[in-house]
């Protein structure tokens, strides 16, 4: 069986796994840089995250790869406590169409069975957590 500390990178080798962790990282930033823009980036934005959550179905590895992504890849906090803004903060602190919400939600759900990735939204959210509910109101 798997222990916690099982890294499925370790599945990939070590050239997949550069090439698809430089692609994930460079297209997770694109969506970053198009989410504050309007037309004619919506239908491109849908797309992208679809696109990752179709990634997520081939298995823990590429979860890995776009949490890390997502992520800054897990790094701690710094001696101050603080933390790097990640790609993942980025994510859950803009207002989106109910429709790009819905696919995002359908993303972070493939996501899940990442544990960091869940760790990382549950420090995320906890972080947040007043911005984030006061949105929904």
């Amino acid at each position: 069986g798997r222990t916690s500390d099982f890294d499925p990178l370790t599945l990939l080798a070590p050239d997949v796994q550069k090439r698809a962790t430089n692609t994930i990282s460079a297209v997770v930033t694109y969506l970053i840089n198009v989410l504050e823009e309007e037309e004619p980036f919506v239908h491109m934005k849908m797309r992208i995250i679809i696109w990752l959550t179709q990634l997520c179905g081939f298995g823990d590895s590429f979860r890995r790869v776009i949490t890390n992504a997502l992520t800054n890849n897990g790094e701690p906090p710094n001696e101050e406590g603080e933390r790097l803004p990640s790609p993942l903060k980025a994510l859950l602190n803009f207002g989106f169409s109910p429709k790009t919400t819905e696919e995002l939600h359908n993303f972070f759900f493939k996501l899940l069975p990442d544990p960091l990735f869940k760790k990382e939204l549950c420090v995320e959210f906890l972080c947040n957590y007043s911005k984030l509910m006061l949105k929904e109101k």
